[in-house]
């Protein structure tokens, strides 16, 4: 479970990812050309992917909850019901983590809420959204709004990073751990194989073997060791 876990939360966050990229680089054209006619769908289409992406499940549970079960983590479904949230009830996430066994002995600590991920990324969403509705050509207002986005998104998307490239250290270790049981798991299987496909009359007759070699060996060196040198001289 961990492992899947893990890659859903990859999988995920590499979503918010390209999403927060693909705006950035239509924000830019935006300020260049000063012409928008694409740009608030944009900006729209955007929310929605960090909206879907930190309220994705895995079985029904909320992957990037914590410990609820029951509700979703980011709780604006659109940029207009963002627009209206005050900052503090956008995300109902805990900071409660979950901890599998991944070894014997021991314990992996993992997980990773909404807030964490997202909440430096919704100053920039509340000024594009502020400054919009966006239409064909920009206004100063408006460019100047998305100057300020720029940098808010580039903060933003530095927590993202950050977040997902810890978590795909943890993918390496549980990778590992689970490498390390399967090869553990291929060992005990030849073990028992040849037990079970072992002759135990030849098993018999090798140790039987062996044994008398053994207390032949233990006599020899017994009479090796009472010899003196006196006895050698006579």
């Amino acid at each position: 479970r961990v492992s899947t876990t893990l890659a859903l939360y990859d999988a995920n966050l590499n979503q918010i990812d390209s999403s927060i990229a693909e705006l950035r680089y239509e924000l830019m054209s935006s300020l260049g050309t000063r012409n928008s006619p694409s740009l608030q769908g944009m900006v729209e289409s955007s929310y929605y992917d960090v909206h879907a992406a930190l309220n994705a499940t895995e079985g029904g549970i909320p992957l990037f909850a914590g410990s609820q079960t029951d509700k979703m983590p980011m709780v604006p479904a659109t940029l207009a019901e963002f627009a209206a949230t005050p900052a503090d009830q956008v995300f109902v996430n805990d900071q409660v983590r979950h901890t599998s066994r991944v070894a014997e002995g021991v314990d992996m600590k993992f997980g990773i809420g909404a807030s964490d991920v997202a909440s430096n990324l919704m100053p920039a969403f509340k000024t594009l959204a502020d400054a919009g509705p966006f239409g064909e050509v920009l206004t100063d207002d408006q460019m100047d709004a998305i100057r300020v986005a720029l940098h808010q998104l580039d903060e933003g998307l530095r927590d993202v990073r950050t977040i997902n490239g810890a978590n795909g250290r943890q993918q390496v270790q549980a990778e590992t751990y689970l490498d390390r049981a399967a090869d553990r798991e291929i060992l005990l299987t030849k073990v028992i194989g040849d037990v079970e496909d072992a002759d135990l009359a030849q098993v018999a007759y090798n140790i039987s073997q062996r044994q008398t070699i053994l207390e032949a060996s233990y006599s020899v060196f017994a009479q090796l060791s009472s010899l003196s040198l006196t006895r050698y001289l006579d």
